[in-house]
């Protein structure tokens, strides 16, 4: 059963609802299994929802466990008119007063017959990643649970998404939904930022440090939830 995979010793020998899930991160095998059991309770719960986790879909489109802010996006293009479409695709993720710079850029290297790959370098990571970086999730978080979703298999290894942004991945998710492709419940919830009601307007193409602590939060709520739950029916048993 999933949920006595997850629970370590010291959990199960707890007398209280607390569940310790740390150190949960991208490469502890208990990950998939706490993500998992996530989705379903998150559906269980919700009686508006009134079905049942799609078990069937799950196992047909076998999944992944994901970033939801990239952990490696520093690879930049060789080529001049690569190079140019990457900069045009972060484009619209900038305000206003932001893009000017990007435009001038992107107008330079056109003018150029060889582009300086070190000046180019600089450029994007200083300018375009900095942008992206500034209030992210810190460094020690980035492999921790509160960055991590399931996502399927055809999706997370194609190349336009592996290589994207979180706004990027947003927008490729919402276009897979929009064509009925399966995607986990709870994966959805996050890149829309439903966990984080109070920031889920602020900074919409960032992962913040407050998104992942809110998302955290409620996997380790419902699971702490469905262990007293459990432990009420076998005490009243």
């Amino acid at each position: 059963m999933i949920y006595k995979r997850i629970l370590t010793k010291k959990d199960k020998e707890k007398n209280d609802c607390e569940v310790e899930i740390e150190p949960l991160d991208y490469d502890n095998k208990t990950t998939r299994d706490v993500l998992l059991l996530h989705n379903i309770l998150t559906i269980l719960n919700n009686e508006e929802l009134n079905s049942e986790f799609p078990f069937d879909k799950y196992k047909k489109v076998s999944c992944d466990v994901e970033h939801i802010s990239p952990t490696n996006i520093k690879k930049v293009p060789e080529n001049k008119d690569e190079k140019i479409k990457l900069l045009k695709s972060r484009l619209e993720y900038f305000e206003e007063k932001d893009k000017e710079d990007i435009k001038n850029k992107i107008s330079e290297i056109n003018s150029q017959q060889n582009v300086d790959a070190e000046e180019y370098k600089d450029f994007y990571e200083n300018k375009i990643l900095n942008y992206f970086n500034e209030g992210l999730i810190k460094n020690d978080m980035q492999q921790n649970i509160g960055n991590l979703v399931l996502l399927n298999k055809e999706i997370n290894r194609n190349h336009e998404y592996s290589n994207a942004l979180f706004p990027e991945k947003r927008k490729i998710l919402i276009e897979y939904d929009q064509k009925y492709r399966y995607i986990p419940l709870c994966t959805k919830n996050a890149f829309l930022k439903y966990y984080d009601e109070e920031n889920m307007h602020n900074e919409p193409f960032k992962w913040t440090d407050s998104n992942a602590a809110a998302y955290r939060k409620d996997i380790v709520g419902k699971i702490e939830d469905f262990k007293c739950k459990i432990k009420n029916r076998v005490k009243n048993a």
